[in-house]
């Protein structure tokens, strides 16, 4: 079972006691359900934010730069670049 699926059943039992002890106990209950629902979801949203792929790419810049130069080198007659950039 992964940590995803551990801590959603950890977040739906809080689902299911939160509103009985919110029942029980009507102002530490409140409280209590807060941390239950809103822990997690706080938890996921900092993991999903600090997880997140910022669109970053495994060329490096000299991979760039060298693919620049062989384009320089093959002319601008063919592609893209045909003389009018049309």
């Amino acid at each position: 079972m992964s940590f995803n699926t551990k801590l959603f059943l950890f977040w739906l039992a809080g689902v299911v006691i939160g509103p009985v002890v919110r029942a029980a106990l009507p102002v530490a209950g409140l409280w209590i359900y807060a941390v239950w629902v809103g822990g997690p979801i706080v938890f996921w949203a900092i993991r999903a934010f600090f997880t997140m792929d910022l669109g970053t790419s495994n060329y490096s810049h000299w991979d760039i730069q060298k693919a620049r130069e062989e384009g320089r080198q093959q002319g601008y007659n063919n592609g893209y670049h045909n003389g009018r950039n049309s």
